[in-house]
């Protein structure tokens, strides 16, 4: 899940995984909307006990508006996508949870 899933430059968005490995090392990665744009890869996580991981990333000046993907992947082999929209205009809503094809969510 990433919340809030809409917000203008400055914006902090939450993003929060479920059904990873405990203790599994989690990485998450931005996908820009303008694949011009490099990704930006946030420092790894450890999976709680129930499997959950969270982080935060914060849309800066430069960042354009769009459809951003946020793909989460663990050192175990679980990974979980989702997306959330920077700007108001010409980019759809995200979508509500992350399917992997191991199961978890990114929410």
């Amino acid at each position: 899940m990433i919340r809030p899933p809409q917000g203008p430059l400055g914006t902090k968005f939450t993003l929060m995984g479920t059904g990873f490995k405990p203790g599994e090392t989690v990485t998450f990665q931005v996908l820009f909307p303008d694949l011009a744009h490099a990704p930006f890869s946030g420092q790894p996580h450890k999976a709680t006990p129930d499997g959950a991981v969270q982080t935060t990333y914060t849309a800066t000046t430069g960042n354009p508006n769009g459809t951003y993907t946020v793909k989460a992947t663990g050192d175990m082999g679980t990974e979980g996508q989702n997306t959330f929209v920077l700007g108001s205009t010409g980019a759809t809503t995200a979508s509500s949870a992350v399917r992997s094809t191991t199961t978890p969510t990114t929410r």
